[in-house]
């Protein structure tokens, strides 16, 4: 209590004067902060970092206007998906008002089959997660495929309509009702030409022009699944069916 009677009137100075004195200069006051505070301002700066990344990557996020499903056994070439891409944004519409077309291409390398060989196992598991979430959602309606997985993923799951959007019966799916051959779909099979794979060797060319020319052209079943109800996913599907007339047809 003695000790509190001297120091009721003392200042800061005589309170720290054991050694302990409150620093007076700005770069002592500085240092005295940072020795205290310092995993403290780590820690908010931390958080900003992350808070400004995740807004970042909101605000220039791409949104496509369209996602086309691309299903095969082997793997579908980055390159032609580029390519790709960029030729089907030609025939779309400015569906999310953005101020351009945007298409996504979503690969799916998947080998149906028990005695056919895997080539790359990782990406094939990768692949399988990726297009059960697509079919869920209804990400992609047009889709395409090779022979073996139009006929294998039509078997398990009954997964493509006829052209005109309805459903066939089980057992008496017509193929030439169901799906268009690359080489037949017009403009669809003339976007991709030798000169846009130029990055390419003369090989690798040759091997992706011979894959697009075994691909055909469907769309998955829409009418009485789940996504039908959906209003926005309604909308989406026609404006697919719209594309897909005009990349087939040329309508």
């Amino acid at each position: 209590m003695a000790r509190d009677r001297y120091l009721w009137n003392a200042g800061d100075d005589s309170i720290h004067s054991n050694g302990e004195a409150s620093p007076q200069s700005p770069k002592g006051k500085w240092e005295n902060f940072w020795y205290y505070h310092k995993f403290h301002v780590l820690i908010v700066l931390v958080l900003f970092a992350l808070v400004a990344g995740f807004v970042y990557e909101l605000s220039t996020k791409v949104e496509p206007d369209y996602q086309i499903g691309v299903l095969t056994e082997t793997k579908f070439s980055d390159d032609a998906a580029s390519v790709l891409e960029k030729k089907l944004a030609q025939y779309g519409e400015d569906r999310n008002g953005d101020g351009r077309v945007v298409v996504r291409v979503n690969s799916y390398m998947i080998v149906m089959g028990e005695n056919k060989p895997v080539s790359d196992p990782n990406l094939q598991m990768a692949s399988v997660a990726k297009f059960l979430s697509d079919l869920e959602t209804g990400d992609s309606i047009i889709f395409l495929t090779d022979q073996a997985s139009f006929e294998s993923h039509q078997k398990t799951r009954q997964m493509f309509s006829n052209l005109n959007g309805t459903v066939p019966k089980h057992g008496e799916e017509k193929e030439a009702e169901m799906r268009v051959p690359w080489k037949d779909a017009k403009p669809l099979s003339s976007l991709i030409t030798e000169e846009d794979l130029r990055n390419l060797d003369a090989d690798s060319r040759k091997s992706v022009l011979e894959q697009l020319d075994g691909l055909g052209v469907s769309m998955r079943v829409f009418q009485g699944t789940p996504l039908e109800q959906n209003t926005e996913k309604a909308s989406y599907y026609e404006k697919n069916r719209a594309l897909f007339d005009r990349l087939v047809y040329g309508k």
